[in-house]
């Protein structure tokens, strides 16, 4: 990840989506397709890691945002939360 632009402290929602299987098909990472139609590659951490248990789940996450020269997006995960149907009335 040479050439990194780092950005500010960003939260985005989404869906969390397999990005990379390992030899015996197991998930390894997630990316998040979020609603500004980007996709973010979770960078390896504990949280990130965590996500793995939420796969095709809707999220709102909050974390730090940097671009690679090829536009790809990584994201560093902080804090996140699942988004349920009560938690979408709640935060409408």
């Amino acid at each position: 990840m040479e050439n990194i632009e780092p950005k500010n402290e960003i939260i985005i929602r989404g869906v969390v989506t397999p990005r990379e299987w390992g030899a015996d098909e197991s998930i390894k990472s997630v990316s998040i397709q979020a609603e500004d139609e980007h996709e973010y590659l979770v960078e390896d951490s504990d949280k990130g890691k965590e996500l793995l248990r939420s796969l095709r789940r809707m999220i709102c996450a909050t974390g730090i945002c940097t671009e690679d020269k090829n536009g790809s997006k990584y994201f560093k995960v902080k804090k996140y939360w699942l988004i349920t149907a009560a938690s979408t009335i709640l935060k409408s």
